[in-house]
């Protein structure tokens, strides 16, 4: 309730009381002077008349702000749902008629989407550099045709058309709030760069809504109030109304009222009492028609309402800590320490895109003289990429005395396959490194492909991939293959995530793997020329990440990021 409103209710109760006061009876004093003595009749209707009044704008006042409040949020909801729904078609009737000249049918088909929705009283149409195709405030009757028109003047709305995701512009305020659904569906508000935010609140109002279409359109709807005021407006005069009925009836009937007041609001102070204590149970058992009884009812449904709020709060709270134990348990399985391995300089990091990441890397020794290194990316990431990542861990640790990379991989997607989900897979690198021969070899299963460094040659190839994810057939032994990699000293291989090269820019572009070949021959060469500098796997590592991070700028990360460079000394 804003101060206008309450200042207008106080006065409303100060011209009733001052009514009631002149209907009260008067009795001379036996002196003869003109004294106002006021009876116990209607010490208790100004009383119960106050109360009622005290109640009913409480109660009243209560309830329009729950309304206000629910009135604004489906407002939000219904305007943010309709430009869900039309965005698409808004576009696909823009290129089939407005763009072909037949601006009467495109304007007949905008007019009866407007019929759709109260709460939008705006359409506008942009086109991905900011060019206005279409505004429905100044194209009613005709098609446009003169200058073209900009949004690029507002860099913010610009922003806004050039989103990856749908933003919302909270009125008042100005704050700009981007909606982004995660891999399962649910929507976060979040900021340009993809960090979770305050999300929009029931007393928010939304100015307006940008809805990208493929990278190509964008529409934008401004979100009008006009029929939330008007309803708010009529609410006000019809608690007026009743108000004054209210002081009518509580006046005739002081008495009668006066008895039942005591009971009912003992009744709901002890249920206050009660609801303080955690008693969400508690329940008010007031039978009257009145506004007791709508306080009463009111009462009832905020004990149901903190009961329910409860349990939603102590769940939120055990989910929030169980994703913080995963997210400990998961990061318990990269290795903290890269071991010291005979013949090997090897550098790793995983960045993940969300608290619980899909990727994983490891090195277990098999014996004296074989080490097994894998780097993994199972699909998507969060909860159930961490799990499957945990399971693959444990998986390949339990088969690490078979002794062999093939038989390993081939008993881990054995159980995978038959223990995990269809859509759900991981793909893997697994290296063996023989310490006494000094030999790598290698088996993809699925996944991308390793880049080579020939120190002899500076040159970088891709290993051959190839193979099968584990986790997608039963048996894959027929798609695996073991090959081994010519390493002499100075030669480096790199292993990856799919985060790497598929990573975007601010320039709406993928990072590539000709960037990422031409980023790791550079960084070699790069110190090789300076006298007294090492060429080591942490350094050139740091150099292709630093150039990956460059490249994204404020794009917002869309995939862990996992890389292992490994060098032959």
């Amino acid at each position: 309730m804003d101060k206008t409103q309450e200042k207008q209710e106080a006065e409303m109760i100060e011209d009733i009381a001052e009514q009631v006061a002149e209907v009260v009876p008067m009795d001379d004093a036996d002196s003869g002077d003109f004294k106002i003595h006021y009876s116990i009749r209607s010490k208790l209707i100004a009383v119960v008349s106050i109360l009622v009044i005290i109640l009913m704008v409480s109660t009243a006042g209560f309830l329009l702000n729950q309304k206000k409040k629910e009135l604004t949020r489906d407002i939000y909801v219904n305007s943010r749902s309709f430009a869900e729904l039309t965005a698409d078609d808004i576009t696909s009737v823009y290129e089939t008629y407005l763009a072909e000249n037949g601006f009467i049918q495109f304007n007949r088909i905008i007019q009866s989407l407007f019929r759709k929705s109260e709460d939008v009283s705006r359409i506008t149409l942009v086109r991905f550099n900011g060019e206005v195709l279409y505004d429905s405030e100044t194209d009613k009757l005709q098609q446009y045709s003169g200058e073209m028109r900009s949004v690029s003047g507002d860099n913010q709305l610009l922003e806004r058309v050039q989103a990856p995701f749908p933003s919302i512009n909270v009125a008042g305020v100005g704050r700009i709030v981007y909606l982004e659904k995660d891999p399962l569906g649910q929507t976060f508000e979040v900021n340009l760069n993809g960090k979770k935010i305050e999300p929009i609140i029931d007393t928010d109002r939304v100015a307006t809504i940008v809805h990208p279409v493929a990278q190509k359109y964008a529409v934008l709807y401004q979100v009008s109030y006009d029929q939330l005021d008007q309803r708010i407006a009529k609410t006000m005069r019809q608690i007026g109304l009743l108000l004054a009925g209210a002081i009518a009836f509580g006046v005739l009937l002081a008495i009668a009222i006066g008895a039942k007041i005591a009971n009912p609001i003992r009744g709901l102070t002890a249920g206050a009492a009660e609801i303080a204590q955690g008693h969400f149970d508690y329940r008010v058992d007031i039978h009257s028609k009145d506004e007791l009884g709508l306080l009463s009812n009111s009462f009832n449904q905020m004990a149901r309402d903190l009961k329910e709020s409860t349990k939603a709060l102590i769940y939120k709270e055990r989910v929030a800590k169980e994703l913080e134990i995963a997210k400990e348990i998961q990061e318990s399985i990269i290795p903290k320490n890269i071991p010291v391995i005979d013949g090997l300089d090897i550098s790793a990091s995983v960045e993940p895109a969300a608290e619980i990441g899909g990727d994983c890397y490891d090195f277990i020794k098999i014996d004296d003289t074989n080490t097994v290194i894998y780097l993994g990316d199972v699909t998507g990431h969060g909860v159930p990429a961490g799990l499957l990542v945990s399971v693959a861990n444990a998986l390949i640790y339990a088969f690490r005395s078979l002794g062999n990379i093939f038989d390993i991989l081939v008993n881990v997607n054995a159980i995978l396959q038959a223990k995990s989900q269809p859509n759900m897979f991981i793909t893997m690198a697994m290296l063996n490194w023989n310490q006494a021969l000094q030999k790598m070899e290698y088996i993809s299963a699925g996944h991308e492909k390793i880049l080579h460094y020939n120190a002899a040659s500076s040159q970088v190839t891709e290993l051959d991939s190839g193979g099968i994810a584990l986790g997608m057939i039963p048996d894959c032994s027929k798609l695996l293959k073991k090959t081994p990699i010519n390493m002499v000293a100075g030669d480096m291989i790199v292993l990856y995530s799919d985060g790497i090269p598929e990573a975007w820019g601010a320039k709406k572009q993928q990072y590539g793997m000709g960037r990422f070949r031409r980023v790791l021959l550079d960084a070699v060469k790069g110190h090789a020329q300076v006298v007294g500098t090492a060429v080591t796997a942490q350094t050139i590592r740091e150099d292709i990440l630093k150039d990956l991070h460059e490249f994204m700028g404020a794009t917002p990360q869309a995939d862990d990021i996992t890389i292992m460079v490994i060098k032959k000394l």
